[in-house]
């Protein structure tokens, strides 16, 4: 499996270990990102930012940052549209222990909902072993899993 991008949470962050990270994905031609904190991307010199769903800021980025936004429903995805997203990830997809059943898209709903959206989308949420197969029903660009990585 092939791994293209880095996400890293900046809540215990450290610039040793951001640093050490972005220069392992440097050298493995990995894109690496830092969440929701411009300040440090731009000290750290990541590849871009990931913009959480709770996130509403309005950010003045520079041009050479890549943004991926995070949304769960239309008015967030407007909310990523607007700070203008690169990327945008969808969930959640399938089941997982964040989300009640209620709550997922599943399939036929996640290309439903994004069916006029202009960015490219990326499917996140509950991705396991179980459900990989379901993900080439997706109008998507792409996949983000954690769980499937945990579990291996």
């Amino acid at each position: 499996m092939k791994v293209n991008n880095i996400i890293y949470h900046t809540n215990s962050f450290s610039y040793k270990e951001a640093n050490n990270i972005k220069n392992f994905c440097l050298s493995n031609k990995i894109k690496f990102f830092i969440i929701d904190n411009l300040v440090t991307a731009q000290k750290v010199k990541s590849y871009g930012i990931f913009l959480s769903s709770k996130n509403k800021s309005r950010y003045f980025l520079n041009k050479k940052f890549y943004i991926i936004g995070s949304a769960h429903n239309q008015l967030e995805y407007a909310t990523k549209y607007a700070q203008k997203c690169n990327a945008i990830m969808l969930s959640p997809i399938f089941y997982n222990n964040k989300y009640s059943n209620n709550k997922i898209l599943g399939p036929n709903r996640f290309n439903l909902v994004t069916r006029e959206w202009k960015t490219p989308i990326i499917a996140l949420g509950g991705i396991n072993q179980k459900t990989l197969q379901k993900t080439k029903l997706l109008n998507c660009s792409g996949l983000a899993f954690k769980s499937l990585i945990d579990n291996t």
